[in-house]
């Protein structure tokens, strides 16, 4: 029996993750931006209880010399760090920020690259949807918008 609570309790939390953005980051966490275009943030790393030793252990998996080298960290919710390296030119590469997720508008990410709602419709319409619930996902990178609609929207 108690192993069928479990079981039962276990099933009904992935559901509301895979439903529900919020839950999904109540149970899972979000990603965090542990160094951003060379520049560690030391206040993300203390809000992630996360430690320099830690850092560059995983810099190094990762075959980072140095910290200059890095547009971007990523710790992700599994506690594994994703790097992002410069361009060979030395230029930072820009982050993929989702401005859509499920149909719904990321508003943290679009202040995030200096926008806003309404910046985001527009865009949304010169592609030829009037409604983000439409979208599956939309990210912003490079100046360029990604759009995948969800399935049976639109031919």
């Amino acid at each position: 029996l108690p192993m069928l609570v479990l079981m039962i309790i276990q099933v009904t939390f992935a559901y509301l993750s895979l439903k529900n953005r919020k839950v999904r980051q109540l149970l899972d966490g979000k990603p965090t931006i542990i160094i951003k275009y060379g520049k560690i943030d030391e206040d993300a790393m203390k809000s992630q209880r996360y430690n320099f030793d830690d850092l560059m252990v995983q810099l190094r998996e990762n075959n980072i010399d140095r910290v200059s080298d890095v547009s971007f960290a990523i710790l992700e919710p599994s506690g594994k760090l994703t790097v992002v390296k410069k361009e060979n030119s030395g230029e930072h590469r820009q982050l993929e920020m989702p401005l859509i997720i499920d149909g719904s508008i990321q508003t943290e990410n679009l202040s995030r690259i200096g926008k806003d709602k309404q910046w985001l419709h527009e865009k949304l319409r010169k592609h030829g949807y009037t409604n983000p619930s439409d979208i599956s996902f939309c990210s912003f990178t490079d100046g360029e918008l990604f759009i995948d609609e969800k399935d049976g929207h639109r031919t």
